[in-house]
Formats: structure tokens, sequence, C-alpha cells
């Protein structure tokens, strides 16, 4: 079947135009070589289904809390329960996790106490942090002169598609160093995948290797 194959008609149509938006802006920062290509996609249809979508944040399980957010809570089970099926806010539960006082927050640049409020993961490959979001705006702006304020409006990588496709390209040129010579080589998905970060869902990357 089809990648796309499961979504409803809407979010299907969503996914094949914002599908078109990643490519062109592969385009744009000339990542043309088929693996590079295919690796992106598939990342980004594991991580959202190519959708423009925030980080969840409702866990079921002291276990995979722990598992996911190390730094938060080490092995202390009992403290991850109260954060198991949480029922207040998503800024307020990334609030905690990404806070700079642990080192999930500090890891992501996260500096003041509502860093983790804003800088939660967002769009097609969930981009994550403070230090993340401004080297992604100062670097597409001084090395492609193309302006966005992820930084001022953290939403945008939910509103805006096209502003959430170059993001997520250009954090693969910014974490890929030898994006260029590694593009046609069929080793890209595993660094890929390895600068995209841990799953959540804890699948060991097995959707988007099926993606891809």
């Amino acid at each position: 079947p089809p990648p796309t194959a499961g979504l409803s008609k809407e979010k299907e149509g969503k996914a094949r135009q914002n599908i078109g938006l990643i490519l062109s802006a592969m385009d744009r920062f000339g990542i043309t070589g088929k693996y590079a290509r295919a690796s992106i996609l598939a990342i980004c249809g594991g991580e959202s289904r190519w959708q423009p979508i925030p980080e969840g944040y409702v866990y079921t399980s002291p276990e995979q809390l722990c598992k996911v957010f190390k730094g938060v809570f080490g092995s202390d089970l009992a403290r991850a329960q109260k954060w198991c099926n949480w029922q207040g806010t998503r800024e307020d539960f990334f609030r905690e996790i990404y806070s700079p006082k642990y080192s999930n927050g500090r890891g992501a640049g996260n500096i003041n106490p509502d860093d983790g409020a804003l800088f939660y993961g967002r769009g097609y490959n969930q981009l994550t942090g403070r230090r993340l979001y401004e080297a992604l705006q100062a670097g597409l702006k001084s090395e492609y002169g193309i302006t966005v304020d992820i930084v001022n409006n953290p939403n945008t990588l939910l509103t805006d598609p096209q502003v959430c496709a170059v993001c997520c390209v250009y954090f693969y040129l910014r974490k890929i160093p030898n994006w260029k010579s590694l593009q046609n080589d069929p080793a890209f998905i595993e660094t890929a995948l390895r600068r995209t970060g841990t799953d959540a869902q804890g699948d060991n990357y097995s959707t988007k290797r099926k993606f891809y």
C-alpha cells in the first residue's frame, strides 16, 4: 500500500501536499540524492505522517516516561506516575519535562523556566529546544536569506507547512555536515535517524524504516 494508506481522506490530501513541500525544500537546498530524499521523507512519515503536529504528551505508563525522559525521572517510577495520563496543558507538561533544571531541557539548550513550554517538539520531524529553534532561524537567514520567525512564534511550525518544510530539511543540512558526499550513500538513513533522535514510541525506528 502507499505510505499514506490508513489516513483519512483529508489527512491524505494534506500529507501529499506536505510531501511536495518537503521535496521542494530539498530541491531548494540541493539535496538531489535518492537516499537522502527517501530518508528525510521516511523520517517525517514515521514522526508525523507528514503532518505539522505538536509533540505528544500523554504517556500511559511510568516506565515509558522513565525511558523517554531519563534525564527527568531517572528510574523513579513513583515520580513519573504523576505525569502519566496528564490532564493539564501540553505547555505545563513540557515546561517541566524540558525544564533547564533537568538534562533533557539543558541538552535542548533551554535556559529560561518557560522554554520547555515554548520549544517542545513541532513539525514534520519534531524540532525541539531553544538552541535548535535559534540555530535554524539564524542559519536560514545568514546562509540562504530565508526569513522565518520560529523563536518568537514557534507555532509557525504548526500553522505554516512551507516554513515547516524548510526548517525540517535545513535541520539535516546542519546536523549532517557531510550531507553532500553522503546523500548518494545508502548509509544516509542511519545517520539521519541518529540525528533525529530516539522514537518516543519506542519502536526502534521500525515505522521509519518501513516508509524508507
